[in-house]
C-alpha cells in the first residue's frame, strides 16, 4: 500500500508539471504534493512486527542499486538463479524485483556481485508485480549491515520535515 500511495502522489506531481505553465503555481503544487506524500508515508501502519517501537524501523532504508545473484529452490523444489539489482537496502535486507514467484517465508540466498559475499535470506513481503517481475522484501536470517558495503545513517538520524 505504501508504494501505491507514494506512486499516486508522484503521478499527480508529474501530471501537474505537464498541465501547468506558470512556475509559481508549479512550485506551490509541488510543495503541496510533497506534503501529502510525507503525510501518507507517516500515516502508514508499521508492517514490521520486529520494529523497535511504533512508527520506527529496525534500520533506515537507502535507495541503492546493487547487482546481486538470487538463488534457491522454487515451489517445485527446482534450483534457480536470477541476476537482479536491489531497489532499496537496509541493514536487515532489501527490496528486490524477481521474475520467479516465491511465497512469504521462503528461504533464498543473496550474493553481492561486487564482493562475492553470500547471505541466507527469507522472503518477508511479496509486493506488486510490474512488467513480469514482482517486488519482494527480503530479510537476512542474521542482520548484516556490512553486506551492502555502505555506512548506514545513525539510529538517531532525523529526516528533514517539508
Amino acid at each position: 500500500m505504501f508504494f501505491s500511495s507514494a506512486e499516486s502522489c508522484f503521478r499527480c506531481l508529474l501530471f501537474t508539471q505537464t498541465r501547468r505553465a506558470r512556475g509559481s503555481t508549479l512550485v506551490s503544487d509541488a510543495r503541496l504534493l510533497i506534503s501529502k506524500l510525507m503525510s501518507t508515508i507517516r500515516s502508514q501502519p508499521e508492517r514490521n512486527s520486529r520494529a523497535t517501537s511504533a512508527g520506527s524501523r529496525r534500520s533506515m532504508r537507502v535507495l541503492l542499486s546493487v547487482p546481486i545473484l538470487v538463488s534457491g529452490k522454487n515451489s517445485r523444489n527446482e534450483s534457480f538463479q536470477e541476476e537482479t539489482k536491489t531497489l532499496l537496502v537496509n541493514a536487515h535486507g532489501a527490496l528486490i524485483a524477481l521474475g520467479m514467484p516465491l511465497p512469504v517465508g521462503h528461504e533464498i540466498t543473496l550474493q553481492n556481485r561486487a564482493t562475492q559475499d553470500s547471505r541466507p535470506c527469507r522472503i518477508a513481503h511479496v509486493g506488486n508485480a510490474t512488467a513480469g517481475k514482482t517486488q519482494f522484501g527480503v530479510e537476512f536470517v542474521q542482520p548484516c549491515p556490512t553486506f551492502w558495503q555502505i555506512d548506514f545513517p545513525p539510529e538517531d538520524w532525523v529526516t528533514p520535515e517539508f
